[in-house]
């Protein structure tokens, strides 16, 4: 419950605030908001704590996420830093500063566990954190010389003497661009870029890459605890699958750069495929953690080019009409979080379908082998068009 509300407000933020915000002013000042909003979720969520209020611990982990969804654009932020040559490093290298998240952030998550008493007040101390956590953020983002012009709005176009932004003609487009680009010359709106396959598609593919990760890493930890294995067993399972999922952007960029969008989410596929099947091995016993380990570094690498992939891959659909790229972006976390928190509120369910334990978690499996299905239904669509 408490990670869909995240996933939502992930969502909410990026529909309604994020694009103005970027576009009124900069990367900065919003990613500053960003930190702002997890300082004041994590406050808020230490007074339901204190309160003993469920009601106001789920509503902090809705502006958790706001400020989340609004530090998740630092990725789209490398793009403009760096010179275009280096945007897919760029995209891939920010998301390795999770390996030190993977480690750090859990294990002092567990050290402070309890340090403000039992009960209610249990994980109090992992609310304090992560405002300093935010702080530290905020510190840093400060450290970053973020192009001012980087953020491209409809009024600059206008100003500077350019087409009107809702009608303008593209050149021919790129070769890695899917469909709709027979004509070398379109008329160009925000609702016709996100009709192209080119956003469709990518987007699709963020969602499921997403929620194939995340939906049995929200539920792992409860199916090892049932089939006899620790909290620590468990727990260093997570930070293992925390750094697959970060470290592989040590090269990610550089094999999209090389081999392109669409081989990247084969190698995402390649990867659920092999993780998932490694997860349904797992016995209802505790005597080995190989098949746990191994299933979830899999579905980690998985994201990370399934992620990245589809991040590069959208950012192709305003490369011609720069004007709408904060609404494009907007658009495409706006609806990748708002699916993926309806799927993650499921998780529970589907796991209980079959009962606990052992048989729950293989249900879940088997239903992202359908996920994984519809996202290979999508990739060869890609490579056929």
């Amino acid at each position: 419950m408490t990670l869909g509300c995240f996933f939502l407000g992930m969502s909410v933020i990026s529909c309604t605030f994020t694009h103005w915000c970027f576009e009124e002013y900069g990367w900065k000042f919003g990613l500053w908001c960003g930190c702002l909003l997890s300082a004041v979720g994590s406050t808020l969520g230490g007074v339901g704590l204190w309160l003993s209020s469920s009601v106001i611990v789920l509503l902090s982990n809705v502006i958790l996420g706001a400020g989340a969804g609004i530090g998740m654009y630092l990725r789209f932020a490398s793009v403009d830093v760096l010179p275009q040559a280096y945007a897919s490093r760029g995209v891939s290298w920010t998301l390795c500063g999770g390996c030190l998240a993977a480690f750090v952030g859990l294990e002092i998550a567990t050290a402070v566990t309890g340090a403000f008493g039992d009960g209610s007040l249990t994980f109090l101390g992992v609310f304090v954190v992560n405002i300093c956590f935010a702080v530290a953020q905020a510190v840093f983002v400060g450290l970053v010389a973020f192009d001012k012009n980087a953020v491209v709005t409809a009024s600059e176009t206008q100003e500077n003497g350019d087409d009107d932004p809702m009608e303008i003609i593209t050149g021919e487009a790129n070769d890695d661009q899917t469909a709709n680009d027979t004509d070398t010359t379109t008329t160009t709106t925000l609702v016709s870029l996100l009709k192209r396959s080119d956003f469709v598609l990518p987007l699709l593919v963020s969602i499921l890459s997403w929620c194939i990760m995340v939906q049995p890493k929200s539920i792992f930890r409860v199916a090892m605890r049932e089939v006899g294995f620790t909290d620590r067993q468990s727990l260093t399972v997570v930070e293992f699958h925390f750094l697959a999922m970060f470290s592989p952007g040590i090269f990610t960029g550089w094999f999209i750069e090389k081999f392109g969008t669409v081989r990247s989410s084969q190698v995402a596929i390649l990867n659920f495929l092999l993780g998932t099947s490694i997860n349904l091995s797992a016995q209802a016993n505790s005597i080995s953690t190989a098949p746990w380990f191994l299933g979830m570094i899999f579905l980690g690498i998985g994201w990370n080019f399934g992620y990245s992939g589809a991040t590069v891959w959208v950012t192709k659909v305003y490369a011609a009409a720069p004007q709408f790229k904060s609404k494009v972006q907007a658009a495409n976390e706006s609806l990748s979080f708002f699916f993926l928190g309806i799927l993650v509120f499921s998780t529970g369910y589907i796991h209980n379908a079959c009962g606990a334990g052992i048989d729950g978690w293989r249900c879940l499996n088997y239903f992202l082998l359908g996920l994984i299905s519809i996202l290979i239904c999508l990739v060869l669509f890609a490579m056929l068009t």
